[in-house]
């Protein structure tokens, strides 16, 4: 052991688990990952273990959607900000390795912000915030060649551009100079170079005093001097003061971003650190697919079971292992010839465990169950100490008496060549002591060894379990697998044989073997037997298995068969059943086309038929009220004739001719009235006729000469005869015309011959009569909408007459369709001022309210 090394520095580095960091970290994408992860190990509480597996589960998505990489080419700019907050002035470079951090984290907090699915690596990353005013601020001002750009300051641009136009002038006032014919000899060369800041001309050093300047610098051999000529001091001097002022321009600059920086430091301090931990989850990802590793369950004191599982730097060439420490057993002695593979075994148990405990994915294959292991301890290799005078046994017991100080039910104790160095008997008693001890701590032990005691050891002793490193006899060459379950022999004998020891030697050396190892061929033997009877039972079962296989096979084969002829019927069904489906659509589609035709004759016709009965209604409507026919407001147009709705069409006109027929039923002739019985005279002197609130009336002939003025009790109204044909009247009652029978007409007064000359002209209507008896609401519920027109027009009308400017119609709520026709009959309606719906102490919606043209 190392001076100043530990036992458990020691374990680690003969696991090889320095090698296994370095291969991790490589998957790291900036230091600051790098640092994070180094530091992650084994882990003593089961709860932090599988918050890590969670966290690089959620990683391990991160990186399969190919999102994972935001950090590459991140530098750890924490040292710059922590010297910003002591007003130390950043250069350029170290303000790129803080925008480069700001610009990260905007990456990072944009791709993780509305990641629900990723609920841990949110929390991870939630002091990662944009900084987006330092980013644009520090872009701005510093180029990707870590330069001060013009755009940092508009004092800088115009620094700047004066700068380069004294230069021009200056190249110019030099250039000129070279050019003078008198002094082109005293040139070195005819250049314009600079020494020390300053444009200096290279001229011979015999023709310095010829040459009017200044000597700058000389050559390493004296023969050339650099002069600034007279006529272009003034000028340097010029141009020297603006780039000193530029020189003073880029560090205000440099001063004002590192104070911005150093305002933001705290926070991008933080981001620094949520970064490097989010970056080492992402290594541990990238780890996991570039090994093929999986995260394996990991239980507090559960079973130890490798499946597949591959040395983590060997790589996936190498042979996998199967290996387990079930329940109930504790220690597992592998056994077998040397270069089978022994050392292998214990260097990738104890390495998976290590990995396992720390959370980390492990190269095994799904189903791998790891223990919560808090220490390996390993003794493994021949370490000599020349500098204690140690042999290898001694120096392996040095090794194993500290590992027995520490080791405890949490340790993973690995033994390589246990006994080796020793008397074989001794070394055997010795290591069965210890593998009890071990034992009885709780401790979890693998070792690997020859001697023979310790394989009789462990097939007796309960919690002790056997293995054995296959070999193949035939080619005397091992396999690398694992056998649960046997003890394995060294083979020497064996090997010798191959490699061609005489066979008198051979049986020589038999006869020296003592009764010990004859006990131990034994039970190999009967080891053997009953593993090549399992073998046998197995390979019974296999062909079991395999004849049940291929009568599965048979059957899912017939079934199959059966399916397909079953496709073909109903396919040929289905073939059927679409061309009688194409039959019976092309024989609709021919009924269909002669439907419509038929359709569209008899639409025509009811068309027709239904724009003469709107005529009719319309020509009644217009006897009814002595007024020209206009379609302009009874919609009687023939755009306006909606032949989907035919039946509400033909019921409003059923109604419309219903009207019609009653006015035609008037107008026919009636029979003779009976004689009135004469009035009684009531108590007072009065007729019963003076109880109503009728005007007076005058008896007279039943004959009524035009202009006759008559009391209408039907309709509340008077009228003016117009002329008499029997017992039918014509008569206008205010604008109305209409015929009625002479008993349904009470004289009011006959004409006087001749007629006055202050006679209202025949038609005028009176005011006060007119309003008699008018209702200023209708009501329109349970109509359709064109009988509803018809009843608004007559109402509007009446109300016309009657000098009536607000009206109601009462349509009611419904589905709204009764008030829509309505209102978009009133907007064309030459009568109707304005209309609105009511008030809800009118009725709301349900009642419209419509102002007049009186």
């Amino acid at each position: 052991m190392d001076n100043g090394e530990s036992h458990r520095e020691r374990s680690l580095r003969v696991l090889e688990w320095p090698q296994v960091q370095v291969d991790l970290l490589k998957c790291c994408q900036w230091s600051g990952g790098a640092e994070v992860l180094l530091d992650f190990g084994p882990l003593d509480d089961l709860d932090d273990v599988l918050q890590r597996q969670s966290l690089v589960k959620e990683a391990l998505k991160l990186e399969a959607e190919g999102n994972g990489r935001h950090l590459g080419g991140l530098t750890d700019p924490r040292e710059w900000l922590k010297a910003s907050t002591k007003g130390k002035v950043l250069q350029p470079e170290q303000l790129l390795d803080v925008e480069l951090l700001c610009s990260v984290s905007r990456d990072v907090f944009h791709a993780m912000k509305d990641r629900k699915d990723l609920p841990g690596l949110c929390d991870l990353v939630g002091a990662v915030v944009p900084h987006q005013r330092l980013e644009q601020k520090i872009r701005r001002a510093i180029s990707r060649d870590a330069k001060v750009t013009d755009d940092a300051s508009k004092a800088l641009r115009q620094l700047r551009a004066d700068i380069r136009e004294a230069e021009g002038r200056l190249q110019r006032s030099l250039q000129g100079l070279l050019r003078h014919p008198e002094l082109s000899k005293t040139y070195q060369e005819p250049i314009v170079t600079q020494r020390d800041g300053r444009f200096v001309i290279p001229v011979k050093a015999e023709f310095k005093g010829r040459f009017p300047g200044l000597v700058i610098d000389q050559s390493s051999s004296g023969s050339t001097l650099f002069m600034e000529p007279y006529v272009a001091v003034n000028q340097g001097n010029d141009l020297r003061q603006k780039k000193l002022a530029e020189e003073r321009e880029c560090h205000r600059i440099l001063v004002e971003l590192s104070h911005l920086v150093a305002d933001h430091a705290s926070a991008l301090i933080r981001a620094c650190e949520c970064l490097a931990r989010f970056d080492a989850y992402g290594g541990l990802a990238r780890y996991a697919l570039k090994r093929g590793g999986v995260l394996p369950e990991v239980s507090l004191d559960g079973a130890l079971d490798l499946r597949k599982a591959r040395h983590p730097l060997l790589g996936e060439d190498c042979v996998p292992i199967d290996l387990q420490l079930m329940e109930g057993t504790r220690t597992l002695v592998i056994t077998g010839p040397n270069t089978g593979g022994k050392t292998v075994a214990l260097k990738t148990t104890g390495l998976l465990c290590l990995m396992a405990s720390s959370g980390f994915p492990v190269p095994a294959r799904p189903g791998s169950t790891f223990p919560l292991i808090r220490d390996v301890w390993a003794d493994i290799g021949d370490e000599q100490s020349l500098s204690q005078s140690l042999s290898t046994f001694s120096a392996h017991l040095v090794h194993i008496l500290e590992i027995l100080k520490q080791a405890d039910n949490r340790s993973l104790v690995l033994l390589d060549e246990l006994g080796a160095g020793t008397d074989p008997s001794e070394g055997g008693a010795l290591g069965v002591a210890l593998l009890s001890e071990l034992s009885r701590r709780g401790c979890r032990t693998i070792v690997s060894t020859h001697l023979s005691q310790l394989k009789v050891h462990a097939k007796k002793t309960e919690g002790f379990e056997n293995a054995a490193v296959e070999f193949n006899t035939e080619t005397l060459r091992p396999t690398y697998r694992i056998l649960m379950g046997i003890p394995g022999r060294s083979n020497a004998l064996s090997i010798a044989s191959h490699l061609g020891l005489p066979e008198e030697l051979l049986r020589e050396a038999r006869s020296y073997l003592g009764g010990g190892y004859q006990g131990v061929e034994e039970l190999l033997d009967d080891l053997e037997m009953e593993r090549d009877q399992a073998r046998r039972s197995e390979n019974q079962l296999k062909r079991e298995k395999d004849k049940l296989r291929k009568a599965r096979r048979k059957i899912q084969e017939e079934r199959e068969a059966l399916r397909a002829a079953k496709d073909a019927e109903i396919e040929a069904a289905r073939l059927e059943a679409e061309q009688l489906l194409e039959e019976t659509r092309n024989k609709t589609r021919r009924l269909m086309k002669e439907f419509k035709k038929s359709l569209k004759e008899v639409g025509a016709e009811r068309k027709d038929a239904l724009l003469s009965a709107r005529r009719l209604a319309q020509e009644w409507a217009h006897r009814v009220r002595g007024e020209e026919l206009d379609f302009s407001t009874t919609g009687a147009g023939e755009e306006d004739i909606n032949f989907d709705s035919l039946g509400d069409q033909a019921r409003t006109l059923a109604r419309v001719m219903e009207s019609g027929l009653d006015e035609m039923e008037n107008s026919l002739p009636a029979p003779a009235p009976d004689p009135k019985p004469p009035r009684e005279k009531k108590k007072g002197g009065k007729s019963s006729e003076a109880a109503d609130d009728r005007p007076a009336t005058k008896p007279g002939p039943d004959i009524l000469d035009p202009e006759t003025r008559v009391y209408a009790p039907k309709f509340g109204q008077e009228g003016t005869v117009l002329q008499q044909k029997g017992s039918r009247v014509d008569v206008k009652l205010g604008a109305l015309k209409m015929t009625l029978q002479r008993d349904e007409l009470e004289v009011l007064s006959r004409p006087k011959k001749p007629k006055p000359d202050n006679e209202p002209p025949k038609g005028e209507m009176r005011p006060e009569s007119a309003t008699a008896n008018f209702r200023v609401t209708l009501d329109l519920r349970g109509q359709t909408v064109d009988e509803a027109r018809l009843e608004v027009d007559r109402f509007i009308d009446r109300a016309v007459l009657a000098k009536v400017e607000r009206v109601e119609l009462l349509h009611g709520k419904g589905t709204g369709a009764l008030r829509q026709g309505i209102h978009h009959h009133l907007k064309s309606h030459r009568q109707v001022a304005e209309f609105r719906d009511g008030d809800p102490y009118e009725g709301g919606w349900g009642v419209t309210v419509v102002n007049v043209r009186t």
